[in-house]
């Protein structure tokens, strides 16, 4: 699948709808894992002040997919689609590999959406070196995601 643009700022001004399966899971929280061009979708939490995956709490009856959809746009301003479950499995709280639906602007980091303000300080594209453990919201997180970042873009790099 090709990435689109959907914006020329690089981030979508309408969250692209979501549709929770009548046998959803429920789940408290979900986030999600977008890899491009090598580099790892974060976010620098307001509250602690470390970096993390872009997720969240669910709504009441929100699938988890949609959670990680929603929570990822309203955090980063990027649309994307939950793909697959990826990394230790937790049942209320999944992680998703999820692609982006449109592409990155340029290597800068994006402009945080006004929406996101209350909770975000600053969004950014890194590379698996660059996670560390010490600045880390979810350091066990970094037992597994430097090599699924890896294979992610391997992946990304070998599709035709």
């Amino acid at each position: 699948m090709g990435l689109l643009t959907l914006s020329g700022a690089g981030c979508t001004m309408l969250r692209p709808a979501c549709e929770t399966p009548a046998n959803a899971e429920p789940v408290r929280s979900a986030a999600c894992v977008v890899v491009a061009d090598g580099r790892l979708l974060v976010i620098r939490h307001r509250f602690g002040g470390l970096l993390g995956l872009p997720g969240g709490t669910a709504h009441r009856g929100e699938a988890g997919t949609c959670t990680a959809e929603r929570e990822t746009w309203e955090e980063t301003g990027y649309a994307v689609r939950a793909v697959e479950r990826v990394g230790p499995r937790n049942a209320v709280s999944p992680v998703f590999r999820c692609e982006l639906l449109e592409e990155p602007q340029g290597t800068d980091p994006p402009s945080r959406p006004l929406r996101a303000m209350p909770e975000v300080l600053g969004i950014y594209w890194l590379e698996p070196g660059q996670l560390d453990a010490s600045d880390w919201r979810s350091p066990a997180q970094l037992e597994w995601l430097p090599a699924l970042v890896a294979r992610l873009d391997h992946r990304v790099k070998s599709a035709p």
